[in-house]
């Protein structure tokens, strides 16, 4: 492990503002988009149903890099002090495995509903995460752990 690089703090995201709290803004502000401008993403007649397993697929993912958190006694919520780098289960296929589900329930949703207005929050959704979280918490995870975060990073991709 590398030397440790002072006292040691949770990193914090843009604004103090908790992903997961982003994330039920910007869904809260697509459905409601949809209902103001109901401009449908695809043709009516089921095509509601593609979201479902997307948006199930993502809420898989994201539970399943809970699972491998709890498995080694590191705690899952966010900007809490990370102890160790958890490299087991679907975190050695993708190193932000939550964000990829919010990314993938979100799409779920305004499929969905069937909103191409409402998809517009998913490029608000990935830009926030991108910059406003996951570099600061790769900047912090690299000042924490050295070498072994670095290790990891060059063989698991950042989101998929």
């Amino acid at each position: 492990m590398a030397e440790e690089p002072g006292p040691r703090q949770a990193m914090q995201p843009w604004f103090g503002i908790k992903p997961p709290i982003v994330w039920f803004l910007l869904v809260a502000v697509g459905v409601a988009v949809h209902f103001i401008l109901p401009v449908h993403a695809l043709p009516e007649g089921g095509v509601q149903f593609i979201g479902v397993p997307i948006a199930i697929g993502g809420m898989a993912f994201a539970m399943a890099a809970n699972v491998a958190f709890h498995k080694v006694g590191t705690d899952d919520r966010f900007a809490s002090v990370t102890s160790s780098i958890v490299q087991d289960g679907v975190l050695s296929r993708s190193r932000n495995p939550m964000y990829v589900g919010m990314v993938l329930i979100t799409l779920g949703i305004m499929l969905g509903i069937n909103s191409a207005v409402s998809l517009l929050v998913l490029p608000f959704l990935v830009l926030y995460l991108q910059f406003g979280v996951i570099q600061r918490e790769e900047e912090y995870l690299t000042r924490w752990f050295g070498q072994d975060y670095s290790d990891y990073k060059a063989k698991v991709r950042r989101w998929i």
